[in-house]
């Protein structure tokens, strides 16, 4: 707690937060281009088109975790910037890529069909939080139960999913740095 970019996401999160993972933008790419490279055709829907997506300002520091609340358990992602950035922009830009991306439920190398995010975590709803030297978005999804989708990961796991296979491209501020 220590460390102002952790805390402030933490606290950000709320409470409810069960687990998650801290992680730096470099991370995304890093992972996506050595540790586990990607068929680059999974980039492409992302890259042209109407849902095309821009660029997410570079973050200090992100957390993606679960948080279980009363009547819905979420699936919760903050972003911390180092600066008062308008983060605005931002938090559309993370809207419009969490409703148009695609992960793949057997994992990213497998040939089975993707599944959009939004139909086992949907609506993404985001506030932005100023502070005087830094400026944090948290966006919450509730997450769709087994039995209303098929996607198989539809519950707690989800995130973790998502991060153990580094399904994360949504969070890569630029997506000509995943290669």
């Amino acid at each position: 707690m220590a460390s102002l970019p952790h805390s402030s996401l933490a606290n950000a999160a709320g409470d409810g937060l069960v687990s998650g993972a801290f992680f730096r933008p470099q991370w995304i790419a890093e992972t996506w281009n050595s540790v586990n490279p990607r068929p680059a055709d999974r980039l492409d829907r992302y890259r042209a088109g109407a849902e095309a997506w821009g660029t997410l300002s570079d973050y200090g520091l992100a957390l993606l975790g679960y948080r279980a609340r009363e009547n819905a358990n979420e699936i919760v992602v903050a972003l911390y910037y180092p600066a008062t950035t308008s983060v605005e922009a931002n938090s559309r830009e993370l809207v419009a890529r969490w409703n148009n991306y695609l992960y793949d439920p057997s994992g990213p190398l497998s040939e089975a069909a993707d599944i959009p995010l939004n139909e086992a975590c949907s609506p993404l709803s985001v506030q932005t939080i100023q502070h005087t030297d830094h400026s944090i978005i948290v966006g919450s999804c509730p997450i769709i139960k087994d039995e209303d989708t098929d996607s198989g990961t539809g519950d707690p796991s989800l995130w973790r999913w998502l991060f153990n296979t580094r399904q994360l491209e949504f969070l890569a501020p630029g997506i000509e740095d995943l290669k």
